[in-house]
């Protein structure tokens, strides 16, 4: 009778720690959340709002390591789970390697090497390891990525090996569009720039001046260009809806275009 009331009073202390380390848990997350506010990163006194944002996962990630630690330690006490005769019968490099510690380390040291190199942060859109999208999260041992139809893809930071950021750096753009009456060239360097400044601030989207220029050529066809610089993270948004957007925009002001030409390049 003693040992099942043993066993009882155990089994409720169990209950009492796993449930303190979730509540643990769930009370710093809150306080990382409260230090590092999603919407007001952009007013934090120090580094971007990326780096801010890669601080707050990484402080995350070690807390959910660091009180998964400190609940098994007192589970195994609890218990009177000795693990040095199992560390001394079956070595130390064994014992880890058995348990696939040695992944896990790894794994970790790649993280913190990711981390400190500065290489990537949060919302950076990278292709890591055949998977592109967005970064939402860099962990001690995991990196998750959220691609363009949604998924979240979780790479493990030791299988890291390659990473392209088009976030990084900036291309010129050239928007050159094509019209057909010369007479209407004031108007559609003035409405090349609206629907282009419509398109920024609709993507809140901050890519710096728009410079608007008429293209000599030996042609009777005026070319109005737009130049300006972005990050190449978007350069498949502009090239698929841009042309079409221009095309529809300088059709409903009845400005013709020569041979519904609008050219999207870019250089880096």
């Amino acid at each position: 009778m003693f040992g099942i009331e043993n066993w009882a009073v155990k089994l409720i202390w169990s209950t009492v720690i796993i449930v303190a380390g979730y509540a643990a848990g769930r009370i710093t997350f809150a306080i990382v959340d409260r230090l590092f506010p999603a919407k007001k990163m952009e007013e934090r006194p120090y580094g971007t709002p990326q780096e801010t944002k890669t601080l707050a996962t990484l402080i995350k990630s070690v807390l959910k390591y660091a009180i998964a630690f400190f609940v098994l330690g007192f589970l195994f006490r609890l218990f009177n789970v000795n693990l040095t005769p199992l560390l001394v019968s079956a070595g130390v490099v064994g014992f880890a390697i058995g348990f696939g510690a040695q992944n896990f380390i790894r794994d970790v040291l790649s993280g913190i090497t990711l981390l400190f190199e500065r290489n990537i942060h949060v919302g950076d859109y990278v292709e890591i390891a055949g998977s592109t999208g967005y970064i939402e999260e860099i962990g001690l041992r995991t990196t998750k990525i959220r691609d363009m139809s949604g998924q979240l893809h979780i790479l493990f930071n030791g299988s890291i090996t390659t990473v392209k950021n088009f976030t990084r750096g900036k291309v010129t753009v050239f928007v050159d569009v094509f019209l057909q009456k010369q007479e209407d060239t004031p108007r559609g360097q003035s409405l090349l720039r609206d629907v282009l400044e419509d398109y920024f601030r609709y993507h809140q989207l901050d890519e710096g001046e728009i410079q608007v220029s008429v293209l000599e050529t030996k042609s009777p066809q005026v070319v109005v260009r737009a130049m300006f610089t972005m990050t190449p993270a978007f350069q498949s948004f502009v090239t698929q809806q841009m042309a079409p957007r221009l095309k529809e925009v300088f059709s409903e002001q009845n400005i013709s275009l020569s041979s519904n030409r609008v050219d999207v390049t870019f250089r880096m």
